[in-house]
């Protein structure tokens, strides 16, 4: 599978873990864009967005395939996944729920996937990686729109307002690791060639689609992002207290 990009044990390891940890994060997306179809639909929203949720289900499923494929090829064999859970905080009503599921996983989750899927599709080396780049980045474009067709529809419903104070909820389950310290050979650039981006690369691509699509998207759909740079700026000042501490003397 390395194709003349030899890599060492660890970090042949540390790639298969991550085609692994893929593959339970787009089984459970599978479900949840089942959730967020259903929750569509019963709020009478538009046809081809409830479809295109649907579709997105499917979607994930063949993606779940392809990276337990290069998981497996990578040394590592995907466990179990754990169970989905429902995006939005219990107790909310219909509206607030599915507005939640798509902002959460279509705008912030997918729009930063593409992000980051494109950037990889440039290094990839072996082949069978390149392909398993382009075919899922060629799908998350299409749910990425979705959710931001999603927030459109919703803002003409009701003012959105309420997404406010849960934008660092929604930003925390994948951006927040990436604000932590990274495990050993995480930095490798040799790891990019494999479908996996170096941890200092994944920030940035990170802070430069929230500051560039995000924020800007959620503000034009009646959203105050204020929460959401707050969050930022805290995770980054923590960042940069730690490697402060790190390289300072004992």
């Amino acid at each position: 599978m390395t194709h003349g990009l030899e890599l060492s044990d660890p970090l042949r390891r540390l790639v298969g873990e991550a085609w692994a940890a893929r593959t339970h994060v787009e089984e459970i997306s599978a479900v949840q864009f089942g959730w967020l179809a259903e929750g569509l639909g019963e709020l009478g929203a538009p046809a081809r967005l409830v479809e295109v949720a649907r579709r997105a289900a499917a979607d994930e499923g063949r993606h779940r395939g392809l990276c337990a494929d290069l998981a497996s090829a990578y040394g590592v064999a995907p466990g179990p996944a754990s169970e989905a859970a429902r995006l939005a905080p219990a107790g909310v009503a219909a509206f607030e729920a599915a507005v939640y599921a798509a902002v959460a996983h279509c705008c912030v989750a997918e729009t930063e996937s593409v992000a980051t899927l494109t950037e990889l599709v440039r290094a990839a080396g072996p082949a069978e990686v390149r392909s398993a780049l382009v075919a899922i980045a060629h799908d998350e474009v299409e749910h990425a729109r979705l959710g931001w067709a999603v927030l459109t529809w919703a803002a003409q419903q009701r003012p959105l307002g309420f997404l406010a104070r849960w934008l660092p909820a929604m930003l925390e389950p994948g951006a927040g690791p990436l604000f932590q310290g990274a495990r050993a050979g995480a930095d490798d650039e040799r790891l990019r060639a494999h479908g996996v981006l170096p941890a200092a690369s994944k920030r940035r691509v990170f802070t430069e689609t929230f500051e560039q699509v995000l924020l800007p998207g959620l503000e034009r759909a009646g959203v105050d992002g204020a929460s959401a740079r707050a969050w930022l700026d805290e995770k980054s000042a923590g960042r940069s207290r730690g490697n402060f501490l790190a390289r300072s003397p004992r």
